[in-house]
């Protein structure tokens, strides 16, 4: 499976990881292995909105960190 695949959900494993995600520390790892590995941390959802939007709108500002880091706009 390839690291950025889009689901029936329309989302990927990176935006799986916010979305569904609680924002502590575990889903924070995920989000730094997952963009560490090389996921495109742009590709928006169906409604176009990116991982970081979601991260940001939940509040998680760590993981908004991390995908800032790896190029999040």
């Amino acid at each position: 499976m390839k690291l950025d695949h889009v689901d029936r959900a329309g989302r990927t494993a990176l935006l799986e990881a916010i979305v569904t995600g609680d924002g502590s520390l575990r889903f924070g790892q995920i989000v730094l292995l997952l963009s560490a590995a090389g996921a495109d941390v742009n590709i928006a959802d169906k409604n176009r909105v990116t991982p970081l939007d979601h991260a940001r709108r939940r509040g998680f500002e760590a993981m908004a960190g991390v995908l800032e880091y790896a190029g999040a706009r």
